[in-house]
């Protein structure tokens, strides 16, 4: 029974953990951006919301996560997909004028595929209403359309840093504290 306690502050902190997990969720999918039908400036649909919806379905089924990412979730394994459409979208903005020119147009991706990344990266600019920051909370970054990270962003994030930090030297410090007996050959908890 000497380990008793450690199994319950372990159940206590993986309960505490999937209750803030499961109200963070719940919090961010009540705060999700919509996915709206979009119209060309002449009243035009250009394509549905539905047309998005159908677009995440074809990413996932040629297992996009796997190739790159939307809106930086497993930014590990490869680049961000949203960042990359929304600093490309930024660029034509920006240069308008050029296209009306006469300068080059850039080539169109499929429409259901294009759909969905116009839709990222809107919600990566669009802000929430009654809100200074975006769907996305300014991510990814990008000074081009204003993206910059909010205050609670970085906080957190150093807060999430430096706990990380703390949890792992604690455990080596509580590790190391303990008394060790070497029996044959292998060290054991006195």
């Amino acid at each position: 029974m000497a380990y008793k306690r450690y199994w319950l502050a372990l159940a206590v902190v993986v309960v505490g953990s999937f209750a803030i997990l499961g109200s963070t969720g719940r919090k961010m999918i009540s705060q999700a951006p919509p996915i709206p039908d979009v119209y060309t400036t002449d009243g035009q649909l250009l394509f549905t919301g539905a047309t998005v919806t159908d677009g995440q379905g074809v990413w996932q089924s040629i297992g996009g996560q796997e190739i790159g990412t939307v809106w930086g979730h497993g930014s590990y394994v490869a680049p961000d997909w949203s960042a990359g459409w929304l600093h490309r979208e930024s660029e034509i903005l920006l240069n308008m004028g050029a296209v009306r020119a006469g300068a080059r147009d850039f080539a169109a991706l499929g429409a259901r595929a294009a759909a969905l990344f116009w839709w990222t990266s809107w919600a990566a600019h669009t802000d929430r209403p009654g809100s200074t920051t975006t769907y996305t909370n300014n991510w990814p970054h990008e000074p081009l359309v204003g993206n910059e990270p909010t205050p609670g962003a970085v906080l957190w994030s150093l807060i999430s840093f430096v706990g990380l930090l703390a949890g792992i030297g604690g455990l080596v410090w509580w590790s190391a504290s303990q008394e060790k007996v070497l029996v044959d050959g292998a060290f054991l908890r006195g």
